[in-house]
């Protein structure tokens, strides 16, 4: 039998990334627009505040572009969905009803969506 070191994700904290994308993405442009992807270590040095931030930014881009890339292979009602429910935090029957779909058809959906991020997370890991 072999043994791997496969990182497990759950559900839970892939639902996480796709509720903080939003934020992720406004911390990244509010701190310096079309600058914000160049990492600086500024006066600090090696071990400042500044260094941190940097490594922090970078950090954040890259879960940004994973995020990004999921999306974009998702159907059109697929992304849809993510927007309603993670993006701008409308409860499952309000996203339902604004799909045109049922609350049971949403779950399923958003189960088989999940299921694609946990995998593709854990790919990344």
């Amino acid at each position: 039998m072999e043994v791997t070191d496969q990182v497990r994700i759950t559900e839970k904290a892939a639902e996480a990334w796709l509720y903080a994308y939003p934020t992720w993405v406004e911390a990244l442009e509010s701190g310096g627009g079309a600058s914000a992807g160049i990492v600086s270590l500024g006066r600090g040095g090696p071990g400042s505040p500044t260094e941190a931030r940097a490594i922090g930014r970078a950090g954040l881009w890259e879960k940004v572009r994973l995020v990004e890339l999921f999306l974009a292979r998702l159907s059109w009602r697929e992304l849809a969905l993510v927007r309603f429910k993670y993006f701008r935090g409308l409860p499952a029957p309000w996203a339902a009803k604004a799909l045109g779909v049922s609350l049971r058809t949403f779950w399923r959906v958003r189960a088989e969506i999940l299921g694609r991020w946990v995998a593709e997370l854990e790919r990344a890991a």
